[in-house]
């Protein structure tokens, strides 16, 4: 009897959700709409780095022990325009394409300012849950390009994953949305030797050190406002 009444449970809070769908009726906001939106917010970005060096002693590379990976803060915004294309009452795929600007900064040697450029072409789902709350869901296209102060510029072709929350009043949407961006990084060498890592080496000169650097790609928390009409 317990494996009979799981399922009937489930069906008697499952179904008023798509018998809503099913009979056609629609909310104020259901309605195919037009989408413009600005966002911005803070970004997070990973940098892993190591050391190696060698001596007259020691001609083989040994790395310097230590932990020298850094969590950079950022902001990031940017701009849309898209469309929401309602499939049913409740549910629809908005179609956007987006610019964005994003600016970390190492405050040292190591990398300094990094601006990137990123143009995208999105897909997300939603589901609007009640008065006006919506859930979302998506996947992107990207360009990437990167210019930074001591580490030269990149160029990237990838993809996005994006998801969040939204709520609309009237024309007006407010947006919070997690945002990670994927690509494919190219480590670096780094001319920045701190004085704590020279004084680990032996004194080792410069030319003998080896200063890796890799950037695992960001994560974004923004918030927006869109215009719907």
């Amino acid at each position: 009897m317990k494996f009979i009444k799981i399922p009937l449970l489930l069906a008697v809070v499952i179904y008023p959700v798509f018998a809503d769908e099913t009979n056609g009726e629609k909310s104020k906001d259901s309605a195919n709409k037009i989408v413009i939106g600005v966002y911005g917010g803070a970004s997070v970005l990973k940098m892993s780095q190591e050391y190696e060096y060698r001596t007259a002693a020691n001609s083989f590379w040994q790395d310097v022990p230590g932990e020298y990976d850094k969590i950079l803060g950022g902001f990031s915004w940017g701009v849309k325009i898209g469309y929401d294309l309602y499939f049913l009452p409740r549910n629809s795929i908005r179609l956007y394409a987006d610019y964005m600007n994003t600016l970390f900064n190492s405050n040292d040697g190591t990398l300094g300012r990094m601006t990137m450029h990123s143009i995208g072409l999105n897909a997300d789902y939603k589901f609007d849950i009640i008065g006006g709350l919506g859930v979302f869901a998506g996947v992107g296209a990207i360009y990437n390009f990167t210019t930074t102060q001591y580490l030269g510029n990149e160029n990237h072709f990838g993809g996005s994953l994006n998801a969040g929350l939204s709520y609309q009043i009237w024309l007006f949407e407010i947006e919070f949305r997690v945002r990670y961006l994927m690509y494919q990084t190219q480590e670096k060498r780094s001319t920045y030797i701190p004085a704590d890592i020279r004084a680990l080496t032996n004194n080792a000169t410069d030319a003998n050190i080896w200063h890796k650097v890799e950037f695992e790609t960001p994560f974004m928390f923004h918030l927006g406002l869109n215009v719907k009409f």
